[in-house]
């Protein structure tokens, strides 16, 4: 969400994007999430596990975990100076002593190929006042109020950059982690981005590219041991 504080009980929470944490301090999004029509965005502050619907219907804390503002943002060179799809990724780090730095956290994976009719999945949060009724939303308006909302499907197409499936997402869930089930684990392979084409969306996968930028921000930003 954007730098704003935290809201108050029975305010929507002004959410801008989704993201996966995959280490103490890297929460990874798409890079249309921090920088987008050739500035950056205000979108800075993590809210994990946010339940806007537990607020609008019963008063109840919409950052039951809190939340807490991001030190550094990362992205694509090529995103920033072309905004070129292929290279839509980005992160954030996390302040080292933030209280959310040692909140559980993803596997992930780099990938390149051999996700074709893999089941994936996920769980994002739309904006606040986005339709939901479909996915049994029960606001009385049948808004998402940013709460969590997902699906599964399998991939249906892949390049080395991104890959595609029929999942039905809204604004808002850009950057939602795609995941597979492996055993005991939810491991990342992507970062959902949105449309492609006319029917399908996408996600920004975690190909050798966009896993140096990870690392890179792992190496700058260590976090201590939780």
């Amino acid at each position: 969400m954007n730098n704003d504080v935290d809201p108050p009980n029975g305010t929507p929470i002004d959410l801008d994007c989704s993201g996966t944490k995959i280490s103490r301090r890297i929460v990874i999004a798409v890079g249309h999430c921090f920088f987008k029509s050739g500035a950056w965005t205000d979108t800075r502050r993590l809210v994990p596990a946010a339940d806007g619907i537990a607020d609008s219907e019963l008063g109840a804390d919409p950052s039951p975990h809190g939340s807490t503002t991001s030190q550094w943002r990362y992205i694509r060179g090529d995103w920033m100076d072309h905004e070129w799809t292929n290279y839509d990724f980005g992160l954030m780090v996390l302040y080292n002593d933030s209280a959310l730095k040692c909140w559980w956290w993803h596997a992930w994976q780099e990938n390149s190929s051999g996700l074709t009719q893999d089941d994936v999945l996920l769980y994002g949060y739309p904006g606040e006042f986005q339709d939901c009724g479909g996915a049994n939303s029960p606001h009385d308006d049948d808004f998402c109020f940013a709460s969590i909302y997902g699906m599964g499907d399998p991939v249906i197409t892949e390049g080395a950059y991104r890959f595609h499936y029929y999942m039905d997402t809204q604004p808002g869930m850009s950057g939602t982690g795609v995941y597979k089930i492996e055993g005991s684990e939810r491991v990342v392979y992507g970062s959902h981005r949105g449309d492609y084409g006319c029917c399908m969306t996408d996600a920004s996968r975690l190909n050798g590219g966009n896993t140096d930028l990870i690392q890179d921000a792992q190496s700058d930003h260590p976090g201590d041991g939780c």
